[in-house]
């Protein structure tokens, strides 16, 4: 693309803009061993590091396991503490209720 295609001249004018070229400075870039394998390329993890990962994780599995135990260990003490309750209202009204218990 030229710089007249770029910004075109009216119609009415005909008056053509001249192109110009530019150069870009030549760059004294030093050479590298680096390549894009080495920054695209998934690394390999540190040993000590997974070991650590990977041993949070379990401790983390295991924590999940015994929390969901005692959440249904919660759950049932909770319904026989109701149950129980229900059936001291239970007693305690029918006592009330009946005057052969005196």
């Amino acid at each position: 693309m030229t710089m007249s295609d770029e910004h075109p001249v009216p119609s009415g004018s005909s008056q053509k803009q001249p192109e110009t070229t530019v150069s870009l400075p030549a760059l004294d870039i030093p050479s590298s061993d680096l390549d894009l394998d080495f920054i695209i390329a998934p690394s390999e993890p540190i040993p000590e590091q997974s070991t650590k990962v990977q041993k949070r994780a379990s401790n983390v599995m295991k924590l999940s396991l015994e929390h969901k135990k005692l959440e249904e260990e919660l759950r049932i003490m909770n319904e026989r503490l109701k149950a129980a309750e229900q059936a001291m209202t239970s007693k305690r009204g029918s006592t009330l209720r009946s005057p052969s218990s005196l």
